[in-house]
């Protein structure tokens, strides 16, 4: 029971980004995030539940089940421990490994949990709410509280370096709007966590068989309604694709597998669309500029964003079969510069299928795409279960995300986010192979 708990707490503080940097990286004479080595509150709930799991797995001399994706795992382990002296920074790739490993703890807690997958998933749903009520304040109010306790940093819309939508308000003023960041360090992970919250409740909403349960319903409507604005005020476009392809996929399994039930889907359906439209109509103008890409901020990040995979086929060229090492990305592009740059002029492509194969070399992509196609081949083989689909639909987005964006493999909380849903699908998978 007491590790059960540690657990929900661990899956609740998720997005928590309190930390101690224990040491600040510097590169160009500037501050660098990717040389940070830092610990945060959210390590510590996941290696004290991952301790209480490993010691009643002894107790019990539970043992795992021996896959061939349990094998590839530790294949890619070793690898990684492998390459550290080829790193060109030996240090951050041997710290990036440490991060990595209190992720496997992550899944391995929940992988081994007794809860059922529905509670997990209600915690993690929860936890992504409270952030999506501080994005929506954030948004609403256009500027951020800073707070060394809960881990924010101040934002505001006239600070450059904030994360904005710039547009054309309808009386012809250009306008320049905060873009809500929740509990997290950008938009962009603020949107991906709403996009896995809100598939997440709409799973629980539409799977819902406990009629009886009015605290839970009434908590997943609210989720669904913060989750959903939560999302469209992160103005993260990869983070709409990723949400818009997962409700699809599953409405559609509820459709094919005749497991809908009319008036619950009308009632979620109905409550998306409202959230939707009451947005629009208030907000209608800051969406132009987002898909039109038209406008200077955005012409300029997507010319950055081009740029950015230009220079990582060199870089991969550079390390094609090791890579320069796992987190050494930045570095590595700092050092193929010819001019000096700042340090925030070198950020991680924006894929994190080039940044892999950069860091890691094709060998350890390779082993690592290996895993991950058997895990979704897996569960897509066991679809027809209603909580193989909610595992599914979630990594596919994630997936999708990782095309468009760095961050769940460059900083600390996407590769967490990753565990958790791989934990999941683990766990899922021994409790159906038991029943």
């Amino acid at each position: 029971m007491f590790k059960k708990y540690l657990l929900y707490l661990a899956l609740f503080f998720l997005p928590l980004q309190t930390r101690w940097i224990f040491h600040s990286g510097l590169l160009n004479g500037g501050a660098w995030e990717y040389g940070n080595f830092s610990l945060y509150a959210s390590d510590i709930l996941i290696i004290a539940a991952f301790l209480a799991s490993l010691y009643s797995a002894i107790k019990t001399n539970s043992r795992p089940h021996k896959t061939f994706s349990y094998w590839l795992s530790w294949a890619l382990g070793i690898l990684l421990l492998i390459l550290i002296p080829l790193s060109i920074s030996p240090a951050i790739s041997a710290f990036k490994i440490g991060t990595l490993v209190i992720a496997a703890m992550l899944a391995y807690s929940i992988s081994t949990s007794t809860a059922t997958l529905r509670s997990n998933a209600l915690t993690v749903m929860l936890g992504a709410a409270v952030s999506g009520l501080l994005g929506i304040w954030q948004f609403l109010n256009q500027s951020t509280l800073a707070s060394t306790l809960f881990g924010l940093a101040s934002h505001d819309s006239a600070t450059l370096g904030s994360s904005v939508v710039e547009a054309i308000a309808p009386d012809g003023v250009i306008e320049r709007w905060l873009r809500a960041y929740g509990s997290l360090d950008h938009p962009n992970m603020f949107g991906g966590l709403m996009a896995v919250g809100l598939i997440i409740a709409s799973w629980l909403w539409l799977s819902r068989q406990d009629k009886k349960n009015s605290l839970e319903y009434i908590a997943i409507i609210v989720s669904t309604v913060v989750l959903s604005t939560g999302l469209i005020f992160s103005f993260s476009r990869a983070s709409w694709l990723a949400a818009a392809v997962g409700l699809t996929w599953l409405l559609i399994y509820q459709i094919i597998y005749k497991k809908i039930q009319l008036k619950e889907a009308a009632a979620w359906l109905g409550t998306l669309i409202i959230v939707g439209a009451l947005i629009s109509s208030q907000y209608y103008y800051l969406f132009t500029p987002r898909f039109s890409g038209d406008t200077r901020l955005e012409q300029i990040s997507e010319h950055e964003r081009i740029d950015a995979a230009s220079q990582s086929f060199t870089l991969i060229s550079n390390h094609p079969l090791l890579g320069s090492g796992l987190g050494t990305y930045t570095l590595d592009a700092a050092e193929h510069t010819k001019a000096k740059q700042p340090s925030w002029f070198f950020q991680p492509v924006h894929n994190i299928f080039l940044l892999l194969i950069s860091e890691i070399g094709i060998i350890g992509f390779m082993l690592l795409l290996v895993m991950l196609s058997l895990c979704l081949w897996n569960l897509y083989k066991r679809i027809a279960s209603g909580e193989a689909v909610l595992l599914f639909v979630l990594m596919v987005p994630l997936l999708i995300i990782g095309l468009f964006d760095h961050w769940p493999i460059s900083l600390h909380f996407g590769p967490l986010l990753c565990a958790a849903v791989l934990g999941l699908a683990a766990n899922q998978a021994k409790h159906e192979s038991l029943t």
